[in-house]
């Protein structure tokens, strides 16, 4: 199975990879390719042309598309926690109830846009979300050569709502245990404390 895999789905620091029957065969970053550091709202067109030049691939022949955002339903958690703890504000709370997936509508888009200008048929090749958190935990453990059972922390200033990501992993598959969301985020502070002292916010600190 031909699985390609994108990163920077919040507007950063876009990237690709390809694995084949498991295997990881090419990774990469897509500043690398426009010498633009981090390419902050860009997709990653030239990192996917690499990858499957490198894997020796055609768009045609790749299986899935993993995509490290996904839609948060409404009978979970976290978007009800975001509009609790938005109450002073309540154009941002309605929209989570409301509308709460909206930045995965728009990031799908750009993304699907890019797929598309690279000669993807996706009716064809199924396009996969993955939580971002899980995402994130997925790409420590699976590469880490841990074969017991391993306590995973995930960290990071935001995802669709969650901010950090309690779990395990055993047998090559990760287990959730509790996530918090936004606004409670130890990235968020780290990334407001590292600004406050002069460095650029997702790329400084």
């Amino acid at each position: 199975m031909n699985i390609l895999g994108l990163g920077g789905a919040v507007g950063h620091d876009p990237a690709t990879a390809i694995f084949v029957d498991g295997e990881l065969i090419a990774a990469v970053e897509e500043e690398r390719f426009i010498r633009d550091k981090h390419a902050k709202g860009k997709a990653g067109h030239e990192a996917t042309k690499f990858c499957l030049k490198q894997a020796g691939l055609k768009p045609e022949d790749i299986d899935i598309v993993a995509y490290p955002y996904a839609p948060i339903s409404l009978s979970r958690p976290d978007r009800w926690h975001y509009a609790k703890r938005y109450w002073y504000a309540p154009d941002r709370a309605l929209t989570a109830i409301f509308n709460g997936n909206r930045r995965f509508k728009r990031n799908e888009k750009q993304a699907l846009a890019m797929l598309n200008d690279l000669g993807f048929d996706m009716t064809k090749t199924k396009f996969q979300p993955v939580e971002h958190h899980l995402a994130h935990a997925s790409s420590a453990y699976h590469l880490s050569g841990f074969k017991e059972k391993t306590a995973v922390l995930g960290i990071d200033g935001k995802g669709e709502y969650a901010t950090t990501f309690f779990g395990y992993a055993e047998n090559g598959k990760i287990h959730k245990i509790k996530e918090f969301y936004d606004p409670d985020s130890l990235g968020g502070v780290y990334g407001a404390l590292t600004e406050f002292l002069g460095f650029d916010m997702l790329d400084g600190e």
